[in-house]
C-alpha cells in the first residue's frame, strides 16, 4: 500500500530584519510596502566602500548575536565570547541606525554605516517577495554535506517561508 500524501503546510516562517544577521522566526507576519514580509531585512550593514557587510565579505558577522523585542521595537546586539568586551547594547528598532552604526563601526574596527528601507533589502530587487523553501529540500542539501544539521542549512539558505509536507518532491 502506498503512504497517503501529505498536503504541505507552512512549517516556518523567519524574518531577517537585519540583512545578514539572525533571524526571528514568528507565527504570523504581515506582507510589507514592497512585497516582502514586513521587517524582513529592514536594516543592510555597509562599508566605507559602499559594500555590503555579510558573512561572505566578513566572517566577523556571524560571532554577532541580534534579538529583537517581540514587537521589532528594539534590538539587543551581542558578541558572546569576544575578547574585546565589545558591550551589549539595546537600540530602537528601525529608527536608531545612528546609534547602532557606532556600534557595528566600535564592532569592525572600520566605519560601519546602517540604512534602513521599510521595504527591505532584498537580494533580487526585481523579482522580489518572500524567498520560500521546502523541508525536503533542505533535509537533501543536508544529505550531501555530512554533519550539516537541517538549522544550519536554514541559517545558510536565510529564506522567509518552509513548506513541509510530501517529502516526494523536493522544491
Amino acid at each position: 500500500m502506498a503512504p497517503s500524501p501529505v498536503s504541505p503546510r507552512l512549517a516556518n516562517i523567519r524574518v531577517h530584519p537585519i540583512k545578514s544577521l539572525d533571524p526571528v522566526s514568528v507565527k504570523e507576519a504581515r506582507i510589507g510596502p514592497a512585497g516582502g514580509l514586513e521587517f524582513d531585512r529592514a536594516w543592510a550593514l555597509y562599508s566605507a566602500d559602499g559594500q555590503w557587510v555579510n558573512g561572505k565579505r566578513n566572517a566577523a558577522v556571524h560571532l554577532i548575536r541580534a534579538v529583537f523585542a517581540p514587537d521589532f521595537s528594539s534590538v539587543v546586539f551581542s558578541v558572546p565570547g569576544d575578547s574585546r568586551k565589545i558591550p551589549t547594547k539595546t537600540f530602537a528598532f528601525p529608527g536608531d541606525t545612528a546609534s547602532a552604526s557606532k556600534w557595528f563601526s566600535n564592532f569592525f574596527g572600520q566605519p560601519i554605516t546602517i540604512r534602513h528601507a521599510p521595504e527591505g533589502f532584498p537580494d533580487d530587487t526585481i523579482a522580489n517577495g518572500p524567498t520560500i523553501i521546502s523541508t525536503a529540500s533542505l533535509e537533501a542539501v543536508c544529505g550531501l554535506f555530512p554533519g550539516m544539521a537541517i538549522e544550519e542549512a536554514r541559517l545558510r539558505f536565510r529564506t522567509t517561508l518552509e513548506i513541509d509536507g510530501d517529502r516526494s518532491a523536493a522544491a
